[in-house]
This record gives structure tokens, sequence and C-alpha cells, in this order.
């Protein structure tokens, strides 16, 4: 009876270390977007009540920010307590942006946007 449940094991053991596994893809937010995104963008910035951290707070919103659609680019200061984001218009608005923040948690408060020069929205990036 043990013997069969060694043959058992060793047929077990070869199948999974010859099996071949699928390649794990990293996400990357930049690479996925469409070359025409980039020709009417709106650069915009604005304040965000709440975050407590950078790691946990800032960083999940401009990973969430920066998942949405027409966004180009996204960036958060949170020493400054101001998001810093690149959008198409046409695609989305400052409105979608601003429920996508305080959609995450109570505690985010958005105030509201002032356009800013492409130079300002890339200094945090």
């Amino acid at each position: 009876m043990k013997r069969n449940y060694y043959c058992l094991l060793i047929l077990l053991i070869i199948g999974c270390t010859t099996s071949t596994k699928p390649e794990k893809k990293s996400v990357s937010y930049q690479d996925e977007k469409p070359a025409e995104l980039y020709a009417n963008l709106s650069h915009i910035s604005f304040p965000i009540e709440g975050m407590m951290c950078e790691v946990g707070c800032a960083a999940r919103i401009e990973k969430k920010v920066a998942a949405s659609k027409g966004i180009a680019s996204s960036s958060v200061d949170f020493e400054a307590k101001t998001a810093y984001v690149s959008f198409d218009p046409s695609v989305t608005s400052f409105d979608v942006i601003r429920a996508t923040v305080e959609g995450l948690g109570a505690d985010y408060k958005v105030g509201e946007d002032k356009a800013c020069s492409k130079l300002e929205s890339k200094k945090v990036l």
C-alpha cells in the first residue's frame, strides 16, 4: 500500500516540475496608452485633503487615477497634498477624476482644479 503512495507522490512531483508555467506580465500604464491620446492634453492640478501617508494614500490615488481611461499621466505630491494630472478632455473630465479619487475613501476630499503648464505637471514625475 505504501508503495502505491510513493509512486503517486513521485508522479505528482514529476508532473509539477515539468509543466510549463505561464509568464508573468508586468503592467505599465504608459505602455498601454495609445499615441493619439497625447495629441490634445489638458494639464491640471488640484488639492487632495485626507491623505495620511505617502506610500499608501498618495501612491494608491496616483495609480488609480493613472489607470483611468483618458489619463496620460498622474502624479501626487504628498507633502504639497496636490495631484497633477494630464488627460484628454474628449475622453474624461475633472468631475470623473474627482469621483475616482473620492470613491477611494471617505477621507479624501478633492478641491477645485486649476490649469497648470505641462512643465508643472511633470515636476513631480
